[in-house]
């Protein structure tokens, strides 16, 4: 473990320094539904969502829908649209950050609104952030980013967690014809501000 110094931040911004190169090719995209252009072409994103993200510090699937298990092929990406569905969720593990998640749920006016939630692994000092959410119709586009985690944060370079984000947004619609989910590394996109969920 690289104790939390200004060696393990030069560590890292090494690391983030040598990464740079291959972000773009790194870049993850999972899509639902027909296939159509990315909403991002023609519609400004939006700061009306709400997250909760759950990180567990073994690199297991933590994340049920309908008591699906860890052996299942991929990590939990899942659009729930009604109660229903956000009753199909639950938690194999109790940690930081589940209650909040449920609360989300909970809460949620699925006459308005759906929740995504995506599961993976993230490096143990980077963390799991929305970067955008666009609406257009019946289709959104969902991109997140992995900025490094604050340099008191103690973590290994070699290490990853499983991160499961719950993110809210407008959207009424019963009847979902496509979406895209991604994943780049850096932050670019307007987002909400400090201290929002």
């Amino acid at each position: 473990m690289v104790p939390h110094s200004t060696s393990r931040r030069r560590l890292l911004q090494a690391a983030a320094g040598l990464s740079v190169a291959g972000l773009a090719g790194c870049n993850e995209r999972v899509t639902g539904g027909s296939e159509t252009p990315s909403a991002t072409e023609t519609v400004q994103p939006t700061l009306d969502y709400d997250a909760a993200i759950v990180r567990n510090p073994d690199p297991e699937s933590f994340v049920r829908y309908d008591s699906e298990g860890p052996d299942r092929d991929e990590y939990l990406q899942e659009t729930l649209t009604t109660t229903a569905d956000a009753d199909r969720v639950s938690f194999a593990t109790e940690i930081d950050g589940v209650d909040d998640a449920r609360r989300l749920l909970r809460e949620t006016d699925f006459e308005r609104n759906v929740v995504h939630v995506s599961e993976r692994p993230v490096g143990e000092c980077r963390a799991l952030e929305v970067d955008y959410v666009t609406v257009d119709g019946d289709s959104f586009d969902l991109d997140f980013c992995s900025p490094l985690r604050p340099a008191d944060v103690a973590c290994s370079l070699d290490e990853r967690d499983v991160v499961a984000a719950f993110v809210r947004f407008p959207m009424e619609t019963d009847d979902l014809a496509s979406y895209t989910v991604g994943h780049g590394g850096s932050c670019e996109r307007p987002r909400r501000r400090e201290g929002s969920t």
